[in-house]
């Protein structure tokens, strides 16, 4: 029974767009890193071919620890989707033992969790092939590499975090408690990095990393540059151990969370009957007609400025609460900060200050892209959110002006960005003051983050908008705005076009 369960989920998910979104992101994220200089992801290794097995592997295990909240994501829904939908008393009914159930939706689940870490293979394997890349830079395609990738990595840390996640989504019953749990599984994994850069013993170090991140650095720490080029890292030593001791673990998680799992109904505390809100005296004339039609047939600027407000306060909070958004956010800054921390000192391999220029461009290398990401999809979300729920006729049909209700979405999506552009300025800083340096220069972050590259969000918003709303179709909206990014950040260099007015 489990199988079909585990089938069911599985196109449950394949289905949907978050996974093939989430498996683009990395894919872009990887292509770039592996393309480009000024895109980074994780530690930057400079002597290595762009392609090789170490290289390759260490962007597996850096992608496992950015995708912890994507996984969160399907485990989470797995778990809690029945009681949030209030549809658990109904499969409860069924003959289907908690054995089965559980089982079912969490393999499936974990087997999507995992489809999006492919990306780095993707991302790899496309750079190879791009015109502009220095060949001399690149070695020969290792097969090998990308299948211990993810059977090293993707695999073992799906599962493993996986099985947490989903035993605390299916004991509490609860969505917002397992995104809770992965954020202090986030917290966790940090200190105990800072723990583990103490240890003496590497033996020990190495096998208490649940990620295996940690683990593969100590493990290749003393590879040539030949070996890095040449050699995956396998199923051997104390890394096999590793992989070994932290599965068995989330299958213990797992297994104890079915066995405390129960189907019974859980008795909600009574609540005192409320009296009904009467109908407001502002909406009903003095003669009982209701005055609705003649507001809306009045309608001045300040109505239409309030609608423009109110439906501004829905989308821009209703966009910041949604799962696709904080696990696109987390991913970001989860690259971004750690990136910052390890490698702004470094300057052509030397050591320098965190000038206030290098923590910009280190923002820029590793958080840009997912703000492009963001805006490509969020657009699309906004535009066909009412011709999604099929609620545009009613809407179109009302006497209200348009502007209010497109410019309150376009305003949502750019305060979003604003926000996390903000966010970026305030870890900049941070990182700066840890590392003792105190020449901030704020008026630099404002004028190059909030300023300049604003902009370009705007137009790009902009430009979202413009395409979805001519579209015929959402996922052709989608398509063509691709595209144009594709062209627009690879095609004119061919086309010898070197203008940066274009």
């Amino acid at each position: 029974m489990w199988k079909n369960i585990f089938w069911f989920e599985l196109k449950y998910w394949l289905r949907g767009w978050m996974v093939w979104i989430f498996l683009a992101i990395i894919a872009l994220m990887i292509f770039g890193a592996v393309s480009s200089d000024h895109v980074r992801v994780g530690n930057a290794l400079q002597n290595t071919n762009r392609n090789a097995p170490f290289v390759i592997q260490n962007y597996y295990a850096v992608i496992s620890v950015l995708t912890l909240l994507m996984t969160t994501a399907f485990v989470n829904s797995a778990a809690a989707r029945d009681f949030a939908c209030n549809t658990y008393q109904i499969v409860f009914t069924t003959p289907v033992s908690k054995w089965d159930f559980l089982t079912g939706r969490f393999l499936g689940a974990a087997v999507v969790a995992v489809i999006p870490m492919l990306g780095v293979s993707m991302g790899v394997i496309a750079g190879k092939w791009m015109p502009w890349i220095d060949a001399e830079r690149w070695g020969p395609v290792s097969g090998m590499a990308h299948v211990y990738g993810v059977l090293l990595f993707a695999i073992p840390n799906a599962l493993f975090v996986g099985a947490i996640l989903f035993s605390i989504a299916a004991l509490t019953r609860s969505t917002i408690t397992s995104f809770v749990g992965a954020l202090v599984l986030l917290t966790a994994y940090g200190v105990s990095i800072a723990l583990m850069s103490d240890l003496k013993n590497e033996t020990v170090a190495i096998l208490l990393d649940p990620f295996g991140a940690q683990a593969f650095s100590l493990m290749t720490k003393y590879w040539t540059v030949a070996e890095r080029n040449a050699r995956p890292l396998g199923f051997e030593g104390l890394f096999l151990w590793n992989r070994l001791i932290w599965l068995a673990t989330g299958a213990v998680v797992f297994v104890a969370s079915c066995w405390r799992f129960s189907t019974a109904e859980r008795v909600a505390k009574r609540k005192e009957n409320l009296p009904l809100p009467s109908v407001p005296e502002v909406l009903t004339s003095r003669d009982g007609k209701c005055a609705l039609n003649s507001c809306a047939k009045g309608a001045d600027k300040s109505v239409e400025w309030a609608q423009f407000l109110g439906t501004l306060k829905v989308e821009f909070f209703g966009l910041i609460k949604s799962t696709t958004f904080i696990v696109i956010v987390a991913a970001a800054l989860l690259n971004t900060i750690p990136n910052l921390a390890l490698n702004v000192t470094e300057f052509l391999g030397n050591s320098a200050f965190p000038v206030t220029y290098n923590v910009l461009e280190m923002i820029k290398g590793s958080l840009y892209l997912f703000l492009v990401s963001l805006i490509t999809y969020y657009a699309g979300v906004l535009v066909w959110k009412e011709r999604d729920s099929h609620m545009d006729e009613i809407l179109d049909a009302l006497p209200n002006p348009d502007w209010p209700l497109y410019t309150a979405k376009l305003s949502a999506l750019l305060g979003a960005i604003f926000l996390i552009q903000c966010i970026a300025i305030a870890s900049g800083v941070a990182v700066q003051t840890y590392q003792g340096y105190y020449r901030y220069q704020l008026d630099l972050y404002v004028i190059e983050l909030l300023g300049m590259d604003f902009t370009l969000f705007i137009f790009l918003a902009v430009l979202a908008f413009f395409i979805h709303v001519l579209s015929p179709n959402k996922y052709a909206g989608y398509f063509a705005y691709v595209a144009f990014l594709a062209f627009n950040t690879i095609g004119w260099k061919p086309l010898n076009v070197e203008t940066y007015l274009v």
